[in-house]
């Protein structure tokens, strides 16, 4: 089976090539442009690398979101496009869960809570437990909430990440494991860890309905519904 997972809910997106499961390549997009500018270009070396260009792939997998709203699209987009191109199977998958998903090796705490971004005051949040299998499994769902609500869901003993940690770590309450700041990115390895646990359910998505879940509206939406009929 191969997979191609693509990675742009943040600055610093990411492309992963799998078969059998095994990690062939990975690439990451350079933070300093945006994903519209960057993903196409490695793309196209990814699988020209792998000669993966005439070669049928079983599954594109694309991070869905919360996340930056242009990045979402792009990546959503595009992996639509290719799923659509190939006649192959698609699946978008929780951003949120994706992080955690690439951090169950990584660290020994049975209680995860991952955290984003979500500007104005607002961070986009999910907790989770690890099941009898080691896997972290959904505690909470994704949500929208103020940093001050989320600061005060917390439990001692959970382990944190995510970027935005960088602005919130100096607030955390006593007890909080910060995860190593090497691991806070949600990345494509983590991308297509999620989306073949829903492979192997047999689920798939529409390449024609999967749309970007961002939570919430844009900036341009709220003004143009603040301006009324």
């Amino acid at each position: 089976m191969r997979l191609l997972a693509i990675e742009t809910s943040g600055l610093a997106g990411s492309v992963a090539a799998y078969e059998a499961a095994r990690l062939l390549r990975h690439i990451e997009l350079d933070p300093r442009l945006r994903s519209a500018r960057t993903l196409a270009p490695e793309l196209h070396t990814l699988l020209a690398e792998l000669d993966w260009q005439r070669t049928p792939v079983d599954l594109v997998a694309v991070s869905a979101g919360p996340g930056s709203f242009t990045g979402l699209r792009v990546g959503v987009v595009t992996a639509k496009l290719l799923a659509y191109a190939w006649k192959c199977a698609l699946l978008g998958v929780d951003t949120l869960q994706a992080l955690a998903r690439q951090l169950e090796d990584q660290i020994a705490d049975d209680r995860l809570a991952v955290v984003l971004d979500a500007g104005r005051g607002q961070v986009y949040a999910a907790r989770f437990r690890r099941n009898s299998h080691g896997a972290f499994e959904a505690d909470a769902p994704t949500s929208l909430l103020d940093v001050e609500s989320w600061l005060a869901s917390l439990c001692a003993g959970t382990a944190v990440a995510g970027p935005v940690l960088v602005q919130l770590a100096t607030s955390l309450p006593d007890g909080i494991h910060i995860v190593p700041r090497e691991l806070w990115l949600p990345d494509a390895r983590g991308v297509a860890l999620a989306a073949l646990e829903r492979w192997h359910r047999g689920e798939r998505d529409d390449p024609f309905t999967l749309v970007p879940r961002y939570l919430r509206p844009s900036a341009a939406e709220e003004k143009w519904k603040a301006r009324g009929p």
